[in-house]
């Protein structure tokens, strides 16, 4: 980050930044260190504006909170969904909004962009990323060099969420419970040239592991479909494996380790019981689902938020009913306990950065 963000920040830390750690010496200084970043997505409450964005040094163990508004002196606004770096820039998504917040990389506010719904963004290259949007059957064309919104691409479903990028080609899960299809762009083209159907109903995730396999995350717990995994070559499109959730199962937040050869998820029991509860771990070789979590909730307790850092350490999140304060949970690779601190309401993403 750029010295204007640590004069910025110098001013500004002593009224608007807490440390995670009493014994911290950034509470000393309050310069935050150069290096490993770990960014916090907080989504806030629905409907209430209280999104914020939070950052976690590792190797000085110190957590800075609501920072969008400690260096923009501006709230973020409602529903913070994601946060993309492209270039020398942070792209925000704030879904009920109807906005992207634009950052440089020193944090201060470039600009914003309308866009309706906004999820998810994926960078084709440095000048163009695509923007999925809730609620349309759109995927947004991005001009990353003049953050402009330049075109859109239709599709026969909505909801587009998850999108996955490998070459030319973008995938793009539609989370509708009408569809079975991910469909399929031309980056050159900008166009939709081709689908396929995968299993279950409403694809929302896209991974891909270390041998090129696509992962399709598909289901929607809360209307009555299914949850289901589909392996999938993206050469010949043929289904190599389906893996069947039990029927009340509700699996969210996929993430690949760096290595690509294990899967990270979430199971949420909406009804806060210790069954399916917790974070699941599974091999891309595996056969089956795994029965057990790696991580398991405690009672009452359910996870919101999943991220695996590039040194192998799960980073949880828990939004604790998105109507207090967060609590980031951070475990190593065998899913015993390192730390945790609280962060803003609403925790939903990690953003790995340095």
């Amino acid at each position: 980050m750029g010295r204007a963000y640590y004069k910025t920040l110098a001013g500004l830390a002593l009224m608007f930044f807490v440390s995670c750690n009493k014994e911290d010496k950034a509470g000393n200084s309050p310069i935050p260190p150069a290096g490993d970043k770990v960014f916090i997505v907080c989504e806030g409450s629905y409907g209430n504006g209280n999104a914020s964005l939070s950052i976690y040094f590792p190797e000085k163990d110190s957590v800075f909170t609501d920072v969008y508004k400690a260096v923009n002196h501006n709230t973020l606004g409602d529903v913070f969904q994601s946060i993309t770096a492209i270039g020398n820039r942070y792209y925000l998504t704030v879904n009920n909004s109807d906005k992207i917040v634009v950052l440089n990389k020193d944090l201060t506010l470039f600009s914003q962009i309308s866009v309706s719904k906004a999820r998810y963004i994926v960078p084709v290259n440095e000048h163009k990323a695509y923007v999925s949007s809730l609620y349309n059957n759109k995927v947004f064309v991005l001009d990353a060099v003049n953050a402009t919104i330049v075109k859109s691409i239709e599709l026969s479903a909505v909801n587009t969420e998850g999108m996955l990028v490998d070459g030319n080609h973008v995938y793009v899960c539609p989370w509708d419970t009408a569809s079975d299809k991910v469909y399929v762009i031309n980056c050159e083209q900008d166009e939709v040239v081709d689908s396929f159907i995968v299993a279950g109903r409403a694809p929302s995730e896209a991974l891909m592991d270390k041998d090129k396999k696509l992962w399709i995350l598909s289901g929607n717990n809360a209307k009555g479909k299914r949850s289901y995994w589909t392996k999938i070559d993206p050469f010949t499109r043929q289904v190599l494996k389906t893996y069947a959730f039990d029927p009340d199962v509700d699996p969210v937040k996929p993430v690949m380790n760096k290595t690509k050869d294990s899967i990270y998820f979430i199971e949420v029991n909406q009804k806060s019981g210790s069954e399916h509860n917790g974070i699941y771990r599974m091999s891309v070789y595996e056969d089956g689902l795994p029965a057990n979590p790696l991580i398991p909730a405690q009672s009452g307790q359910y996870f919101w938020a999943l991220g695996i850092h590039p040194n192998g350490d799960i980073y949880v999140g828990d939004p604790k009913g998105f109507i207090q304060k967060s609590s980031v949970i951070i475990f190593d690779r065998k899913g015993v306990l390192k730390k945790q601190f609280s962060v803003g309401v609403g925790v939903g993403r990690f953003y790995f950065s340095d």
